[in-house]
């Protein structure tokens, strides 16, 4: 436990190769997802974006039910435009308790499927996160483009997305 604290001391210090340091010699002793965390932080901080991932990836494979690690590892594949791996993880994500009650994941998962013209599970899922989380622009926005890409639905994808623009302006202060 001091060599996590004293890890995250010298990571805000700025001295993310100490901080690496130190989380792997806590590693040796005990080894969690947040600690993996943290040496992906460092890592990046150093970065090393490829071991980062590796971190991460390594720790997975240990530990499947770590569904927070999974959908960090499918989005990180989703920047990178490697959706069915993107897809693939958001979906093991997805399939985990904590994950089927995720509006953002869900519609992650949505977004790779529709990159991937999956469209009956891109659609089943963008209106999945969007009933759990009606007020999310996200939500919305990803339905709306799983909309917008069936041709069908145009004018539900219009309306979806002038909510979700509606819903990224930031509210107006009362005078």
């Amino acid at each position: 436990d001091i060599e996590v604290l004293c890890g995250d001391a010298a990571l805000l210090g700025g001295d993310a190769s100490g901080a690496l340091t130190l989380y792997r010699s806590a590693a040796q002793v005990r080894w969690t997802a947040a600690l993996s965390e943290r040496i992906a932080a460092a890592e990046t901080r150093l970065g090393h974006e490829d071991a980062a991932e590796a971190e991460l990836t390594a720790y997975l494979a240990q530990h499947p039910r770590e569904g927070a690690l999974a959908a960090i590892l499918g989005r990180a594949a989703a920047t990178r435009g490697d959706w069915r791996r993107a897809a693939s993880l958001l979906g093991h994500a997805a399939q985990l308790a904590d994950g089927a009650r995720d509006p953002r994941l869900i519609a992650d998962l949505a977004e790779a499927q529709l990159h991937l013209v999956d469209g009956t599970r891109a659609l089943a899922n963008a209106r999945r996160a969007y009933a759990l989380q009606r007020a999310s622009p996200r939500a919305a926005r990803v339905l709306a483009a799983v909309l917008e890409a069936s041709g069908t639905h145009a004018n539900e994808a219009a309306i979806l997305l002038a909510k979700a623009r509606a819903l990224e302006q930031p509210a107006l202060a009362l005078r």
